[in-house]
C-alpha cells in the first residue's frame, strides 16, 4: 500500500507506510507470471517509445514503410539496452526506452542536413560517437564523482521535472476521450490501492493492476469502435535488424554536439531514476560503482542501438511507476521484458498491436504512473529542510524555469546568424526541462549559502538521516 506522506522524528526521515513489495529485486516469479508482468512494462514502453519515430519521422518526412522499419529497429535496440542494464549495469529492474531528451537534437540534426531518410545515417553516427562519450563518463568512473554535486534537492527536482515535462502528453491523450481515460485510471487505482485494503485475501491483484487497467480501457475502446487496426495490416510479419540499416556512417560535427546535449540530459534523467528506483523497491541508494556501471552500460546500449539504426535510450521513469503501482520489483521480469522487446524487433505485426492502443487509454495510464513517480520526487525534496527559505526558493525557481524556459525557447528559439549550428545546440540544451532545472539547481546549491556538508549529504543518500 502506498502512502507518500512522510514524517520526521529525531532527525530521521522515514516513509510513514511503504509500498507492498510482492517480489523483491532478485526474486524470480513463476514463468507464467514473469511473462505477464513483463507485458505490463511493454504495454507502457512500446507506445511511449513509438512516440519518438512518429514525431521525428514526421519532421524527416519518412515514408510509412521507413517509419515502420525505424519503429522495429528502435524497439530491437531498446530490448538490448534493457537486458544490458538490468543484467550487468545497475542491476536494478529498470526498463530502457527511447529517450525524449533526444527528440530536439534529432530535429536540430534534421534542420542541419535537410531531412529525409538521408539524415538517419548522420543521426546514427552521432549517436554512436555520443555513446562513446557516455561510456567514458561511466566506465571512467566520472559519474560517481559528479554525484557529489547532486543533492536530494537536485535529485528530487530532476525526478519531478521528468514527469511534469511529460504530463502534456498524458493530458492531451486522455482528453481525446476522458471517459476511457477515467476507466483506465480508476481501475488501476482500485486494483492497486483499494481492493488490497478492503479484501486482503485477493491483495495479489495489485500485481496485475496496470495490465487490468490497460485491458479494460482497450476493451471499452474496442467496443466503441475507435481502435485503428491499420498499423497491424501495414506492418510486415518479419524484419531482420542489421547493422548500418540506414547506410554507412556520415560524420557531422554539429550533429555530434547536438546529440551530446541529448546525452547530457539523458544522464541526468537516468541518475535521478536510479535513486527513484532504489526508493521504490526499498533497496539501498546506488553507490559510485553502481552509478558508473549504469551510465557505462547505458552508453554501450545506445551505441549498439545506433549501430542497428535505432534511437538513444534512457531509463524509463514511468516503468518505475509501474513497479510502485504493482509491487513487482523483480529484475527477472525486466530482463524478460527486454528479450520480448528484442523479439518485437523481429515480429513487426506483434509490435504493431501495441501501437493500436488508443491515446485515451495511454493517457489514463500515464497519469497514474507519472503521478506515482512525482510523489517519489517530492519525497526526495522533502529530505532537505523545507523550513529553509533557501531550499524552498531553489525548488520553486528550478521548477518554474525548468518548465517555462523550454517552452519559451520552443516559441522563440535562440538565433545566431553567424553561427546557426551553435544556436541549434543552445536551443537543444535549453529545450530539455530536466537539463535546465537540474543544472540550475546545481548552480544555486553551490552559490547560495547553507549547502549541506558532505557528511550530511552522504548520510541522506544512504537513507540514514536528513
Amino acid at each position: 500500500m502506498l502512502n507518500l506522506q512522510s514524517i520526521k522524528l529525531k532527525g530521521e526521515f522515514k516513509m510513514a507506510e511503504k509500498t507492498k513489495i510482492w517480489y523483491r529485486m532478485n526474486d524470480v516469479p513463476s514463468p507464467g507470471k514473469t511473462i505477464v508482468y513483463a507485458l505490463q512494462h511493454l504495454a507502457d514502453t512500446i507506445p511511449a517509445t513509438v512516440v519518438i519515430p512518429l514525431i521525428v519521422g514526421g519532421v524527416l518526412g519518412l515514408s510509412p514503410a521507413e517509419m515502420a522499419k525505424w519503429i522495429g529497429l528502435i524497439l530491437f535496440g531498446m530490448g538490448i539496452c534493457t537486458v544490458l542494464q538490468s543484467t550487468w549495469g545497475t542491476k536494478y529492474p529498470i526498463v530502457q526506452g527511447g529517450s525524449y531528451s533526444f527528440i530536439s537534437p534529432y530535429i536540430v540534426v534534421a534542420s542541419m542536413v535537410g531531412g529525409g531518410v538521408s539524415a538517419l545515417p548522420v543521426i546514427m553516427t552521432a549517436l554512436m560517437l555520443g555513446a562513446c562519450v557516455e561510456m567514458v563518463i561511466g566506465y571512467g568512473r566520472l559519474m560517481g564523482y559528479i554525484r557529489r554535486a547532486l543533492s536530494p534537492l537536485v535529485i528530487g527536482i530532476v525526478i519531478v521535472l521528468i514527469c511534469l515535462s511529460l504530463f502534456p502528453f498524458a493530458i492531451s491523450s486522455a482528453s481525446e476521450h476522458w471517459g476511457i481515460a477515467a476507466i483506465t485510471l480508476f481501475s488501476m487505482l482500485i486494483c492497486a490501492l483499494l481492493i488490497p485494503r478492503l479484501f486482503p485475501r485477493v491483495a495479489y491483484i495489485q500485481t496485475f493492476s496496470y495490465l487490468i487497467g490497460m485491458g479494460l480501457g482497450y476493451a471499452v475502446s474496442a467496443g466503441m469502435g475507435i481502435i485503428d487496426y491499420g498499423p497491424i495490416v501495414r506492418e510486415p510479419w518479419f524484419m531482420v535488424p542489421t547493422p548500418f540499416a540506414w547506410g554507412l556512417p556520415v560524420f557531422n560535427a554539429g550533429a555530434f554536439v547536438a546529440i551530446l546535449a541529448g546525452y547530457f540530459a539523458s544522464m541526468i534523467e537516468s541518475y535521478g531514476d536510479y535513486h527513484a528506483c532504489a526508493a521504490v523497491i526499498d533497496e539501498p541508494m546506488p553507490d559510485k560503482a553502481r552509478i558508473n556501471r549504469g551510465i557505462g552500460f547505458e552508453g554501450l546500449g545506445c551505441g549498439i542501438a545506433g549501430l542497428f539504426g535505432g534511437a538513444g535510450a534512457t531509463s524509463y521513469t514511468d516503468n518505475i511507476g509501474i513497479i510502485g503501482l504493482t509491487g513487482v520489483a523483480s529484475r527477472r521480469v525486466v530482463q524478460v521484458a527486454g528479450i520480448l522487446l528484442i523479439m518485437v524487433g523481429f515480429l513487426g505485426k506483434f509490435g504493431a498491436v501495441w501501437a493500436t492502443i488508443p491515446n485515451p487509454v495511454m493517457g489514463g495510464a500515464w497519469i497514474v504512473v507519472w503521478g506515482f513517480v512525482i510523489g517519489y520526487g517530492i519525497n526526495w525534496i522533502a529530505k532537505a529542510d523545507l523550513t529553509s527559505a533557501r531550499n524552498v526558493a531553489i525548488v520553486g525557481i528550478c521548477l518554474i524555469i525548468g518548465l517555462g524556459l523550454p517552452q519559451a525557447i520552443g516559441e522563440n528559439p535562440v538565433v545566431i546568424a553567424t553561427a546557426p549550428g551553435l544556436a541549434g545546440i543552445i536551443n537543444a540544451i535549453l529545450s530539455v526541462p530536466m537539463a535546465v532545472g537540474g543544472i540550475l539547481a546545481i548552480i544555486l546549491e553551490y552559490i547560495l549559502p547553507g549547502r549541506m556538508k558532505p557528511e550530511q549529504l552522504e548520510a541522506i543518500m544512504r537513507g540514514e538521516t536528513s
